[in-house]
């Protein structure tokens, strides 16, 4: 579970796995040294540098930089810059920091749901393809992808599931990825990360899966909607004020499904799964009716 988590880890697996091009430009250093000399030599064929922290979740250990700030500047004015934009990350040398070019073509950005049994329990499944509503995450809802890119993707993400499999990782796993859009027109598929765990994504369409038996036969997506002064409300009080429009599944009525109520009272926020007629009237209920009636 700590590899796979591990962005440095799983950008070399991914590497050896498919080749170089299924993920961006990347380096690891381990202090500020090799640091300073990584950055300057992706800086020199990118508009952008990424550095990641390897155990952080989604963006939370990023810090991305124009490449262009690094042009001309000796190593020591490279490490003192670099040095002041990672306290934020409270890196300070010692544990592996991943280096890499920050695309800026991208055009889509899905994420591949899987459940790997243990061996001999039968092989991985890829349980949905899924994309993000932009480009931190706020929400999630079925991808809707060209058939050989979606294909590409699912099979790819199988092998390394199975992989992860052969090495005895058992359990929720996801794959975050980014479309690249080639000059000819085609999309290049390249991978950042892989959750294993449970998450923003998994944790809804399962939830789908125990109330209609197969999340792909109700259309739905998921959000958190953030709205100030929602702290000074309680649960029950939400529920309350939604009323008839909260699912219930005796009567097969009702439109939001919410979950994870912690969050109103520590982040003033609240996640719920949208239900509709389509998976486009899905979407519609889950960004903008449902935040509007909260508010």
């Amino acid at each position: 579970a700590r590899r796979t988590n591990d962005k440095v880890a799983f950008t070399a697996t991914v590497r050896r796995l498919f080749g170089a091009e299924f993920v961006p430009k990347s380096e690891s250093a381990w202090n500020f040294s090799k640091l300073a000399l990584r950055v300057r030599e992706i800086a020199g064929e990118s508009r952008f540098v990424g550095l990641k922290l390897p155990d952080s979740a989604g963006g939370d250990g990023n810090v991305v930089f124009e490449a262009r700030k690094f042009h001309g500047q000796s190593l020591e004015q490279t490490h003192a810059m670099l040095r002041e934009a990672l306290r934020k990350l409270d890196w300070d040398g010692g544990s592996e920091l991943l280096v890499d070019s920050w695309e800026s073509g991208v055009i889509r950005s899905p994420s591949v749901q899987l459940w790997v049994p243990p061996e001999g329990e039968g092989p991985p499944v890829v349980e949905g393809l899924f994309e993000g509503a932009e480009g931190i995450f706020t929400g999630n809802y079925p991808a809707d992808l060209p058939e050989p890119v979606a294909q590409e993707i699912v099979d790819r993400s199988w092998l390394l599931g199975r992989l992860f499999q052969r090495l005895e990782y058992v359990g929720r796993c996801s794959f975050d990825m980014i479309l690249v859009n080639e000059t000819h027109g085609d999309y290049r598929i390249e991978f950042l990360e892989c959750n294993g765990r449970w998450g923003g994504t998994s944790l809804p369409m399962t939830l789908m899966n125990r109330i209609f038996t197969d999340w792909m036969r109700q259309p739905y997506a998921a959000s958190v909607s953030w709205i100030p002064g929602l702290d000074g409300l309680s649960f029950a009080a939400v529920l309350d004020g939604l009323g008839k429009d909260v699912f219930d599944k005796r009567t097969g009525e009702g439109r939001f499904i919410l979950y994870d109520p912690g969050r109103i009272q520590h982040q003033s926020g609240l996640s719920a799964i949208g239900l509709g007629a389509t998976w486009e009237d899905a979407a519609r209920v889950t960004f903008q009716e449902f935040p509007a009636r909260l508010r």
